[in-house]
């Protein structure tokens, strides 16, 4: 959603601090944003490299995973 609290059936909440695919940490963030998520934990989607945007440079990828670590810290 666009507070980051996450959308039944489709995205996980990212301001608590449960993290499905990862620790939580910034560097692990901005792998799971590179490398997208193809095995779905607890919600029916997957996601893609770069959220499906292959047009997203990894500055902007960087810039991404900084505000969604920002989210829930």
């Amino acid at each position: 959603g666009a507070d980051g609290a996450g959308v039944v059936n489709m995205g996980p909440n990212l301001i608590d601090d449960v993290w499905l695919h990862s620790d939580g940490s910034f560097d692990n963030i901005v792998v799971s944003v590179m490398q997208g998520v193809s095995n779905a934990i607890e919600l029916n989607n997957v996601m893609p490299p770069r959220g499906g945007m292959a047009s997203l440079t990894d500055e902007q990828v960087v810039q991404l995973s900084a505000y969604i670590y920002s989210l829930a810290n």
